[in-house]
């Protein structure tokens, strides 16, 4: 199956030349008269057949790592920071202004800005986080709370409260970081 997919992936190959060597030890008869048991050091022998084995990972990694032209290391790294994303859970309200982000499929940033969003009376301090794309369009992000309507039970006062946007950047796969 491997040959139909990589080229290199030849008869003469070192990987196919493992792959034969692991392929004889495990394809002995299962029907029909084995050949005679004859003595063996198990432990050798296992030992042998790990180390072909991790042989055989390693030159079909290197193997895909070039027909994909990916980094094994970069995709591992990137496979962690993807697992470490928040998670969605449930849709946001009907008309949640969130639902405007679908706005920016398809174009093209020309310029993000950022800082401390000017105080508003009455209203917590936040970051704000500014998208300009190439058609001119601009797209801000600040967050919104409803901390007002809690301070009603406590003494905490707006400008006591502190939101910041807590971003997490995924690299792209390693095939297309260049791009």
């Amino acid at each position: 199956m491997l040959r139909h997919v990589f080229n290199e992936f030849d008869k003469n190959s070192k990987l196919q030349i493992l792959l034969a060597e692991v392929s004889k030890q495990r394809s002995k008869p299962s029907h029909g008269v084995r050949d005679a048991a004859k003595e063996s050091n198990a432990f050798e022998d296992f030992r042998n057949d790990l180390e072909i084995a991790v042989e055989v990972y390693e030159k079909l990694l290197e193997l895909m790592e070039s027909e994909f032209n990916i980094s094994s290391e970069h995709e591992l790294r990137r496979h962690d920071m993807i697992d470490f994303l928040p998670q969605t859970d449930g849709e946001v309200h009907p008309k949640s202004s969130t639902r405007q982000a679908t706005r920016m499929v398809g174009k093209t940033i020309e310029k993000v800005w950022y800082g401390k969003r000017k105080e508003i009376e009455g209203v917590q301090q936040c970051e704000v986080l500014f998208i300009e794309f190439t058609n001119g369009e601009i797209l801000a992000i600040d967050t919104v709370s409803n901390i007002v309507d809690m301070l009603d039970e406590t003494d905490m006062k707006p400008d006591e409260l502190r939101v910041e946007f807590g971003l997490k950047w995924v690299s792209a796969p390693s095939n297309k970081a260049a791009s």
